[in-house]
């Protein structure tokens, strides 16, 4: 029999003990590395309601700051990681690092709201290996709040992994837009939207009409369930309850066009403004 050498033993056990350690944690700092990408396009900021399609960036709101944007995920890990607890986030930068100055309510921060199915908030997503995740987000912000975000430069999203690590993707700059002041008549009864005439169950963009829809105090509007009461058409010289005697556009163009020579968010049916 051959002479075992323990001393060669041990040392080739250790060699390959502390080799398959070195191989784990390699693998782990080269996994850790891989980027979670994250990319914003649309990015707008400013006097408008976001739920407003007609009215949308060309007339400025005394009540709300819109926020939109499109944002895209894109993770290189290869296994699924988890993102939760979201919150939008108005900042400015110190020489002390980054503060907050506002975070919505994020029952107010609204994702995909074009869409008729959900989900419509943002809640926890899974990012899976090198595949894109894409939604529109949204939010307005009233104007008691505008006073916190007076030295805002930039809005970010936080989120938590499913370990517990917080993470910041930044969206984009912002400045701070000048509100008009308070008590312009329109906006705060009612919204004016282009629609396809026979939404939700299609939609022809080659046959829309003019609607609006009366807002109430503390409530959101949902074009969904709205009440038909809460609802009036225009046909071309005033409103109307029925939307088949609406006038009918053949694109958007047209629509806001003649919406825009009579600023038609401001002709508040008149059941509506008492």
């Amino acid at each position: 029999m051959w002479p075992i050498e323990w001393k060669t033993v041990s040392t080739s056990l250790v060699i390959l003990v502390l080799g398959g350690i070195l191989g784990y944690l390699g693998r782990i700092l080269i996994e850790s590395r891989k980027r979670i990408r994250f990319i914003t396009r649309d990015v707008y900021f400013g006097p408008a309601l976001f739920w407003n399609l007609f009215m949308g960036r060309n007339y400025p709101s005394e009540n709300a700051i819109s926020f939109e944007c499109e944002i895209k995920f894109f993770s290189e890990r290869s296994q699924t990681v988890g993102l939760h607890d979201f919150r939008l986030q108005f900042c400015h930068k110190t020489l002390l690092g980054s503060v907050v100055d506002f975070e919505p309510d994020m029952q107010r921060v609204y994702r995909d709201m074009d869409k008729k199915d959900g989900p419509h908030l943002l809640g926890a997503i899974e990012l899976q290996s090198r595949t894109f995740i894409s939604f529109q987000l949204s939010t307005y912000i009233g104007r008691e709040h505008w006073q916190k975000m007076q030295h805002c430069t930039f809005v970010r999203l936080r989120c938590k992994t499913a370990e517990g690590r917080i993470k910041h993707f930044t969206i984009d700059a912002i400045c701070m837009p000048s509100m008009p002041p308070e008590g312009m008549d329109g906006t705060q009864y009612m919204s004016v939207q282009v629609t396809p005439t026979n939404y939700p169950q299609t939609s022809n963009p080659m046959s829309l009409v003019i609607m609006a829809a009366r807002r109430r105090e503390h409530e959101q509007t949902n074009l969904f369930t709205i009440a038909p009461e809460d609802l009036r058409y225009w046909d071309g010289t005033g409103w109307v309850k029925s939307k088949a005697e609406a006038k009918v556009y053949s694109n958007m163009d047209e629509a806001h066009s003649d919406g825009e020579a009579v600023k038609i968010w401001n002709l508040v049916p008149n059941e509506w403004g008492s």
